[in-house]
């Protein structure tokens, strides 16, 4: 046993989120790590080994940065640990609290948010520019000898004055999505994920209504969590086109939306080329690719090169509906080839693309800080 303990401390992220709770929580807590996750706005509870604490935090932007950043920062402090891991831009303002504990602080950077800044909608145009240089400054300093993991290793190039940094990659938990069992193939293909205009959903739509007046018989599944108002976008753009053949299925349970995915042709992730989203991988691309699916994403340099080199799917323009289209269209045109390409992803998820390895990774930058931290070494 490890006999470590560490606390996980978001404002912003559901207590569920895959990478944190999903992926490292209950990762740590199955290698025999006491894990906490101060999370907002859930009932307390223990899930899978992992102790939840829920706090209550503001949903106004503002307000969850000033008040609920304090909150979660104090609740995490309450519990004794061996280190903390902040998961939030907006933590960075309260992290000096954690001195009274006098313990090793981690800051998982989920985005770059300098570049992410310069897409966001609820931030005047006029003032992206400033406020993403302001954010730049205010991060170095905060950041300079702190202890960081980046999400992504294409984040790098814009720290290269971090001292104490490492890459834990957003990789699928292989041990399920592998060990989900062959269903037989309908004439579909899948979204997975957060849907929004910028992840493609308006897009996909475009392609199946193209693919409808070629006479394609295919279907689209859209499963993850969507925003009201564009929910009622998308239900007009459905009934205006008369596209019967798309399900917006709404947020599913993991299990229930990968064995779901496993009857499908193919897996879609056709990102918008948004900063955020040319420098990281999706996560549903390595998803569908231990599923056995053909996969058609966004020819971004970061994607192609999976892609290409695993042999595993298609790239398209994202802002080409048509192209999208015809990529579909092949795939259900030509089982044996997207047969090939599922079972070429699949391959090379089991040889390369892994969280365990991630996982041991994070272990050891772990190890070696609370080992620094307890012979009183400066970190």
């Amino acid at each position: 046993m490890s006999g470590y303990r560490v606390v996980h401390v978001t404002s912003v992220h559901v207590w569920s989120d895959t990478r944190i709770f999903h992926r490292m929580c209950r990762g740590l807590s199955r290698r025999n790590w006491e894990v906490s996750l101060v999370a907002p706005n859930v009932p307390a509870q223990t899930v899978d080994g992992v102790r939840v604490v829920g706090v209550r935090v503001p949903t106004s932007r503002i307000l969850r940065a000033l008040v609920g950043g304090y909150r979660v920062i104090v609740a995490a402090c309450a519990i004794d640990a061996d280190l903390y891991h902040i998961h939030d831009p907006e933590l960075l303002l309260w992290k000096w609290i954690f001195t009274v504990r006098k313990r090793p602080v981690v800051y998982d950077m989920h985005e770059y948010v300098p570049g992410a800044i310069s897409t966001r909608r609820w931030v005047a145009p006029r003032l992206r520019k400033v406020l993403a240089v302001t954010w730049a400054v205010f991060e170095r300093m905060a950041l300079r000898r702190s202890l960081v993991i980046l999400a992504e290793a294409s984040y790098s190039k814009h720290y290269t004055w971090l001292r104490n940094a490492v890459t834990i990659l957003n990789m699928p938990d292989t041990e399920t999505l592998l060990d989900i069992s062959e269903a037989e193939k309908i004439d579909s293909v899948i979204y997975v994920g957060r849907v929004s205009a910028a992840r493609g959903s308006c897009q996909m739509l475009e392609a199946m209504d193209e693919l409808r007046r070629r006479g394609v018989a295919v279907s689209l599944d859209i499963v993850g969590p969507i925003a009201e108002r564009h929910k009622q976008e998308l239900t007009e753009m459905l009934h205006r086109r008369g596209l019967e053949c798309v399900t917006l299925h709404g947020y599913m349970k993991p299990l229930q939306a990968w064995q779901l995915a496993k009857r499908s042709v193919a897996g879609l992730a056709v990102l918008s080329p948004e900063p955020n989203y040319i420098e990281s991988f999706p996560t549903k691309m390595f998803e569908y690719m231990a599923l056995g699916l053909p996969v058609v994403v966004s020819n971004f340099p970061l994607y192609r090169a999976v892609v290409d080199s695993s042999e595993c799917g298609i790239c398209v323009d994202p802002r080409d509906a048509s192209a999208l289209a015809d990529a579909i269209e092949r795939l259900m045109k030509d089982r044996p080839y997207a047969r090939r390409l599922g079972a070429n992803g699949r391959s090379a998820i089991q040889a390369r693309y892994r969280w365990d390895r991630e996982l041991d990774a994070l272990e050891g930058f772990y190890m070696t800080i609370v080992s620094r931290s307890r012979t009183g070494a400066s970190t």
